[in-house]
């Protein structure tokens, strides 16, 4: 713009030199003496000056804005999010009932009670919790009409998770967190067992599985692991665990947390009998918000019509986020995460958790207490329109 401004400047200092001599020129009668002598008029070279700033101005200007778009064009970067001119639906919770499952629901002692699984078939709700704590690992067994009023279904632990063949004598955690029942009238429990591993004083765990078919019955677990750890894959090198199963098509899903140097995130595997499973080569899921500080430690895996639904937790465990997917591979985060912390609930802390589709969203199962003081399940309403929420964030 500088060089168009100087141009001008010059432009004008010629005609100002030149003025003179056309008056003088102007002032000398034209021919023929019939028509009246035509005076040089100053207005007229001003007029001129403005035209020529005009043109120059919108010629700079034009070549600027050209030089612009030129230098910041740029190709689009890919993004997983699509965009949409939808709004993203909003979730809310109500606290349907406090105390669903509690230390005193079954009849043998344990100070901590988790949901562990919860499966809906033939519209009757079954839950394996978890009734643990103090070395006691066991998994009771209660069903439901409705999913909030709840009641044991045996007067004894139906599986003590002890038991399973590849579990170490010292253990730090054993805990059902999924099942499911497939076409077969088979009932699959999937577990996690944790365990320091003092050789290299560092945390280990597996993902067992153990299969029924009656529930209040006997059960019996795989020899080994499902899932273990992989030391030549970076990020499931350390453990796995938090494993989610879902049963479609013939197939097995499942969500699962897996730990390498770089934290947690959630990996996916599919299987055609629940035993033999085959991992996706890179995690769905990682953590990328400051409220997940690094790591992604329980995942909840859900189907609905028209695609799947994760609810994940951060590094406390005590606030949740919410995903959605179309494929189960490719996920599209809330923007409001995390849509439930401990203000959402009675209790100070939030551990384990399992969550079922219902037509107004999802029900939540949450285990729901203190560090070391009595823990119990309570029931959510989540009330959020899942089909829109995909629509909006994945387009």
């Amino acid at each position: 713009m500088r060089d168009v401004m100087e141009q001008l400047v010059a432009y004008a200092e010629i005609l100002d030199q030149a003025a003179p001599g056309l008056e003088e020129l102007a002032a000398t009668p034209a021919a023929p003496p019939s028509r009246p002598p035509r005076r040089f008029q100053p207005q007229a070279i001003w007029a001129v000056v403005a035209g020529a700033v005009a043109v120059l101005v919108v010629v700079g200007g034009i070549a600027a804005l050209s030089r612009r778009t030129t230098t910041t064009t740029e190709p689009p970067v890919a993004t997983s999010t699509a965009v949409t001119t939808l709004p993203v639906p909003e979730v809310s919770i109500e606290l349907i009932n406090p105390q669903a499952i509690t230390p005193t629901t079954f009849e043998w002692e344990h100070p901590f009670a988790g949901p562990g699984g919860v499966a809906v078939v033939d519209g009757t709700f079954h839950m394996l919790s978890a009734a643990y704590g103090d070395g006691v690992a066991t998994v009771g067994y209660a069903s439901s009409d409705d999913g909030v009023v709840w009641a044991p279904a045996t007067t004894r632990p139906v599986l003590d998770l002890a038991s399973a063949p590849w579990a170490p004598l010292e253990f730090d955690t054993a805990l059902p967190r999924s099942v499911v029942f497939d076409d077969d009238g088979v009932w699959h429990l999937f577990f996690e067992i944790a365990w320091l591993d003092k050789s290299t004083d560092q945390f280990r765990a597996g993902i067992g599985r153990a299969t029924t078919r009656d529930p209040a019955g006997i059960w019996v677990f795989d020899s080994d692991p499902v899932l273990r750890s992989d030391s030549g894959v970076e990020w499931r090198s350390k453990r796995v665990g938090s494993p989610s199963v879902i049963f479609e098509d013939g197939e097995f899903v499942m969500g699962f947390v897996a730990y390498g140097d770089a934290g947690g995130g959630v990996g996916r595997a599919v299987s055609a009998d629940g035993m033999n499973w085959t991992v996706d080569a890179n995690p769905v899921l990682e953590p990328s918000s400051d409220w997940e500080r690094g790591e992604i430690a329980r995942v909840d895996l859900a189907r609905f019509d028209d695609g799947y639904v994760m609810v994940f937790a951060g590094d406390t465990t005590s606030r949740r986020g919410l995903a959605v997917s179309g494929d189960g591979v490719e996920w599209f985060v809330h923007p409001e995460n995390p849509f439930m912390t401990t203000s959402d609930l009675p209790r100070a802390s939030v551990f384990d958790s399992e969550f079922v589709v219902n037509a107004d969203g999802l029900v939540g199962f949450v285990e729901n207490g203190g560090v070391r003081s009595e823990r119990e399940v309570v029931v959510l309403q989540i009330e959020v329109d899942l089909p829109t929420l995909l629509e909006a964030l994945g387009g």
